[in-house]
């Protein structure tokens, strides 16, 4: 039973990492764009420094954006914090119902036990009523071929006696 326990947890906990790890990769993916996305403005704001100086407005809006960027990114971290938090406190609801599952199925199993034996105790019952029931037959078998043969000796005797009343 603790297999099967074992099992359902590892199968439960494999799925949950292979989301998770899809979840990663996503997410790596979307990182690395942005790191693209980044390093492709820092080359664009040297080079239009270098020639126009002008376009300092142009920078300053690329660095907010960076620093939004920075921003969603730090959130997108804490959410996944919490994520992993509230995960593991599930998991440790799942324990404690596992625990509680695990505690019914020893109950059910003390009274399966105890089923058992009672069921024994009423087969052994059943088996010696056959057994009397066997010896009842016997005997009545028995009675049953004793006044077979007084029922016959009593005929016999109505017979003769009518003969010797009529004579």
């Amino acid at each position: 039973m603790e297999k099967k326990s074992d099992e359902y947890t590892l199968n439960t906990l494999g799925a949950l990492a292979e989301k998770t790890a899809h979840k990663v990769d996503s997410f790596a993916d979307v990182v690395e764009k942005m790191g693209h996305k980044v390093d492709g403005l820092g080359h664009t704001v040297e080079r239009l420094s270098e020639k126009v100086d002008s376009l300092s407005d142009v920078v300053e809006k690329t660095i907010q954006k960076v620093d939004k960027l920075s921003d969603t990114v730090e959130k997108l971290a804490i959410a996944t914090a919490n994520g992993f938090r509230e995960v593991h406190e599930r998991f440790e609801h799942v324990d404690q119902r596992f625990e509680q599952i695990d505690a019914r199925f020893d109950a059910v199993d003390r009274r399966f036990d105890k089923v058992e034996g009672e069921l024994r105790e009423v087969r052994s019952d059943v088996s010696a009523v056959q057994q009397d029931v066997t010896e009842i037959k016997e005997s009545l078998h028995a009675v049953e071929k004793a006044v077979d043969k007084d029922s016959i000796t009593l005929i016999n005797h109505e017979n003769r006696i009518s003969a010797l009343e009529h004579a």
